[in-house]
């Protein structure tokens, strides 16, 4: 059995953020000494978007790059061609690349991604190289408190007439506590319904959705949009005919990259809320709202207060990473991306939770 290699970060979830050193560890293991030429660590970020679009009948592709660099961490000095020798047993070799301040989030999506990549390889002079992966997640800091859209209470007001041949209208009225949220924080969504009309309000659907728009290029450039339901709720009402009424709904944001993906020029992210309002036409109404890593506090509250953040895999789960230049050497990888995600209900912080929610406009 050949030699065996593996990576190990030093951070352990392995989130590191923008600025920041990436520092680990490659571990070569072997049941007897063996000769190589090298080890070496690659450290890649980048983002790639590609599809097909089968009207055009064409393949569409773009990436960008945010690092691409690579070490030898043995031998110290120049390399033989035949090779010198490796102990038995398992042997440690330290890496350190640096993340640079503009670097974007971490993102999986169905046609593109932004990957940060450990690459690590044994060049063997006899056989076939061994080599391997490690993906880690960036996550920006992305302040809520400095991004004047957060501070905002989105509202929305949406008529439909309701029947045949014209009808009545049924006006609804949407809005939600504020503009800006951290996943793990309760989203507290307002409706107001006049109802002038003969039929009844039934039932009203919230979707929390990630739009994602995706550039690529081919003959000329072309974008791809696809839409991700993060979390939703439904509950059956009855605002009669004739009347007025209200409903107040919540929906608990679950871990989910920042807004914006800022950094990445070749795809953007956004966040909505999408709200039904069920009657004999369906009022459909679209509310915009931000994420972040950093939640908006009262102005009296310090920073040195809020409750820091677990990192929590993606709603959206885990991806095959394994990518067309990895080699046939290179296993297929699962990797699931890690967001910040604030635990609101650890005791000590309860109090400044309640505080949160007396930020924007009381209803």
């Amino acid at each position: 059995m050949g030699p065996k290699i593996r990576v190990e970060f030093a951070k352990h979830p392995a989130v590191f953020s923008p600025g920041e050193k990436v520092e680990g560890k490659v571990l070569v293991s072997a049941d007897a000494s063996f000769k190589a030429r090298a080890i070496e660590v690659r450290f890649r970020g980048k983002a790639h978007n590609a599809w097909y679009d089968g009207g055009r009948k064409t393949y569409y592709e773009k990436e960008e790059y945010y690092a691409d660099e690579q070490i030898t961490v043995w031998p110290s000095s120049g390399r033989s061609w035949d090779g010198d020798s490796l102990p038995s047993g398992v042997s440690e070799f330290p890496f350190t690349f640096a993340l640079s301040e503009n670097s974007p989030c971490t993102f999986e999506g169905s046609v593109g991604w932004v990957r940060y990549t450990i690459y690590a390889k044994i060049d063997i002079p006899s056989g076939l190289d061994n080599s391997t992966k490690e993906l880690f997640t960036v996550v920006p800091m992305t302040d809520l408190n400095k991004d004047p859209q957060a501070k905002i209470i989105p509202k929305i007001f949406a008529e439909k007439k309701q029947g045949y041949f014209g009808g009545r209208p049924l006006l609804v009225e949407a809005s939600c506590d504020k503009g800006g949220y951290v996943p793990g924080e309760v989203i507290n969504i307002f409706l107001t319904f006049k109802n002038d009309s003969e039929y009844d309000v039934t039932a009203v659907k919230v979707k929390l959705e990630q739009k994602s728009k995706f550039y690529g290029k081919a003959w000329g450039t072309l974008t791809y949009v696809s839409k991700s339901s993060a979390a939703k709720i439904k509950e059956h009402i009855a605002i009669k005919e004739n009347a007025t009424g209200e409903w107040r709904g919540k929906i608990l944001i679950p871990s989910l990259p920042p807004s914006d993906l800022p950094g990445c020029s070749i795809i953007d992210l956004k966040h909505r809320l999408q709200i039904r309002v069920t009657c004999k036409k369906n009022v459909d109404l679209t509310l915009p709202i931000r994420i972040g890593t950093f939640p908006l506090l009262p102005e009296d509250t310090s920073p040195q207060n809020y409750p820091p953040p677990a990192y929590v895999e993606s709603v959206f789960g885990s991806v095959d990473a394994k990518e067309k230049d990895d080699g046939d050497a290179m296993s297929e990888s699962a990797f699931t991306p890690l967001y910040a995600y604030y635990d609101w209900s650890a005791s000590p912080y309860s109090a400044l939770r309640e505080e949160m929610n007396k930020v924007s406009t009381t209803y």
